[in-house]
């Protein structure tokens, strides 16, 4: 619905178009030239690309998901063979006394039998884990869908922080209407204080109707200030989300109803929401997790090979090297059975059961919070919109009665007044039916974003942002 411009009064001073009406429209078009060069001040969609290209809170976000990738690469390893490679070079010398044939004996038993000597030894190694394909297969599936969860979780931050923002420039926007009506009203109300203040000269009204009309404007005055605190204060607020300094005279666009649809749409989106989602892949963690713990309870059995070199010298640490051969070579098979572990694995079971029943509870938690907080929604957008149909058909009334007043001055019958009281009626309705609608906007916004999140996404952002190329699962809704 658009509402008409609020009435403008004839102006009874100098007329600059009749004097200059070439000049006027020069200035005019030069004017709106470098509104288009310049841009329209402050966009809801410029804030919004600026605050997620810019947000720490997000980029935590992105660095968890880079955490939680290396968490499941590196569990992913465990089902790759071990190999290893050991060295050692050293110099002996035997504190011992040297018997015959180089032998040092200790109560008749001998402890060594070389000399002093430079050795060389090393040893490759090589582990395979079979049992890794049924115990750690489970732990894989876990950290992949943590990895899932942190990736859907980036989303909801996300989404927390489009709704911060577009509450806060709902805000800055209905501050801008606000102030434009005040401002013709405050207008409105000075040339009633001097019309008035004129008849009291001439004593047609008393003192008290004078009083009241610049009461009236006081008020006005101060509301006037209430509104340019809350516009200061959303701008910094924008300026806090987006690293850019704004400034209090920027002309800021406003909000507009899209015309969407949304009925039968909470039910059917809730279980594909980044909120739920996560709450979703950590439940299945931790029953990948649950059967991990079982598996455990399993035999370790894992295939192992050793290559053994070694070279020895009583001279020259050189002459060890040269003398490097192999010496010896051990493959087998090893297998290790579980008989007792004090009850570890047993509270681990336990505790991994209370883990998911609690997990499970959370997912309804979650389920009835985003129902309720889209029903919200729904229900604000439904009563808003009927009230702009009230305000519409009221702004009508008003107008029709703003003519017959205007008629009536023109017979005499009524005073200017009198037509100055009516518009300032008018501009009064007119300034909340704005305020209405930019309410509505805002509702609309934050609707489309929990029922269509991509969607939302591709309109605000399009597909060149930072954020594709952090998360490497689909989004809300594409499942």
């Amino acid at each position: 619905m658009k509402l008409e411009k609020p009435i403008r009064t004839r102006s009874q001073g100098f007329n600059l178009l009749a004097f200059c009406p070439i000049s006027l429209i020069v200035i005019i078009f030069f004017l709106t030239c470098l509104s288009h060069a310049y841009g329209a001040g402050i966009t809801y969609k410029d804030v919004i690309k600026e605050a997620v290209n810019t947000s720490a809170r997000l980029n935590v976000k992105a660095e968890d998901i880079d955490i939680s990738e290396a968490n499941y690469r590196q569990s992913r390893a465990s089902l790759y063979p071990e190999f290893n490679l050991n060295t050692r070079v050293e110099k002996f010398e035997s504190l011992l006394d040297n018997a015959q044939n180089g032998l040092s004996t200790i109560a008749g038993e001998v402890v060594s039998g070389a000399q002093d000597e430079w050795r060389a030894t090393a040893s490759f190694s090589g582990e395979y884990s079979l049992s890794n394909f049924y115990k750690k297969n489970h732990e894989i599936s876990y950290y992949e869908r943590l990895k899932e969860s942190v990736s859907y979780e980036y989303v909801s931050e996300e989404k927390k922080l489009l709704r911060e923002i577009t509450d806060t420039y709902s805000a800055l926007s209905e501050g801008k209407i606000k102030l434009e009506y005040t401002d013709e009203i405050i207008k409105r109300l000075r040339n009633i204080y001097a019309l008035k203040k004129r008849l009291h000269k001439e004593g047609e009204i008393s003192y008290e109707e004078l009083l009241k009309t610049e009461v009236e404007i006081e008020n006005a005055e101060k509301e006037r200030s209430g509104i340019k605190r809350e516009i200061k204060e959303s701008i910094a607020r924008l300026s806090l989300y987006t690293g850019k300094t704004f400034k209090e005279d920027e002309e800021v666009e406003k909000f507009s109803s899209d015309g969407r649809s949304f009925s039968d749409t909470a039910v059917s989106r809730i279980e594909d929401s980044s909120e739920y989602m996560t709450k979703q892949k950590e439940l299945e963690a931790l029953r990948e997790k649950m059967k991990a713990i079982k598996n455990n309870a399993l035999p370790d059995v894992s295939i192992y090979t050793r290559y053994d070199f070694y070279g020895s010298d009583t001279e020259k640490f050189r002459n060890s090297l040269d003398n490097f051969r192999k010496t010896a070579f051990t493959t087998g098979i090893l297998a290790s059975i579980p008989l007792f572990d004090g009850g570890r694995r047993k509270w681990g079971r336990v505790r991994s059961i209370h883990e998911i029943k609690r997990q499970e509870e959370s997912l309804k938690v979650v389920k009835e919070e985003k129902l309720m907080d889209i029903e919200t929604l729904q229900i604000g957008y439904s009563e808003l919109s009927k009230t702009i149909d009230h305000y519409t058909r009221l702004i009508n009334n008003y107008r029709q009665l703003f003519d017959i007043t205007k008629k009536a001055h023109k017979l005499g019958e009524r005073s200017m007044v009198d037509m100055l009281e009516m518009e300032k009626d008018v501009l009064s309705i007119e300034r909340d039916a704005k305020v209405v609608e930019n309410s509505r906007a805002a509702i609309e916004k934050k609707l489309f974003l929990e029922t269509d999140y991509k969607g939302f996404m591709d309109i605000y952002l399009g597909q060149d942002t930072r954020r594709l190329k952090n998360l490497p699962i689909a989004f809300s809704g594409d499942k």
